[in-house]
């Protein structure tokens, strides 16, 4: 397992990939924003290092839409880094 960090997070995290790490951070900002419904939608590596160092990724974060927006979420895009610390 590697050690990752984020620029937005203090924690760091291990994961067996950066994706993997990327998810998890993109978790923590749905529910640091959102709640404990805070969801994360859409998360995708939008750059990245070609040593693979670190990337940039991009989520979609939100919560569970209610009366008119049920069956959507309701939220919005956050870019974030990850860096992978040997």
């Amino acid at each position: 397992m590697t050690t990752y960090s984020c620029d937005k997070c203090r924690n760091r995290i291990q994961a067996e990939t950066m994706a993997d790490a990327a998810g998890a951070f993109a978790v923590r900002l749905a529910r640091r924003h959102w709640g404990r419904r805070g969801e994360v939608r859409t998360l995708r590596a939008d750059c990245w290092a070609a040593d693979g160092s670190s990337a940039e990724y991009d989520a979609f974060i939100g919560r569970p839409g209610r009366g008119i927006d049920r069956g959507a979420t309701v939220g919005g895009n956050v870019r974030f880094v990850v860096h992978r610390i040997e």
